[in-house]
């Protein structure tokens, strides 16, 4: 395979979506025990919705059983709390 055609490949946009949501997931826990005043917040609601927003382009989280707007929902309230 030629290294356009692997570069292209959906599989790289959903790894580099989950990679995101995982690391933006650490921001948060981050947060929560250093007071950056919401600078690692920001970045990682930032990353999750960045992910979330590439794994539903390739079409990985339709496959869930779980509403998009669910998972906004819950990122927003997690937000706010």
């Amino acid at each position: 395979m030629e290294a356009d055609t692997i570069l292209a490949s959906s599989d790289w946009i959903s790894a580099g979506g989950l990679y995101l949501i995982l690391i933006g997931i650490s921001f948060l826990i981050v947060e929560f025990f250093v007071p950056s005043f919401g600078l690692f917040g920001f970045a990682g609601v930032a990353a999750i919705l960045i992910g979330i927003i590439q794994l539903h382009q390739t079409g990985y989280i339709e496959d869930l059983p779980v509403n998009i707007n669910a998972i906004i929902t819950a990122i927003i309230m997690g937000v706010g709390l």
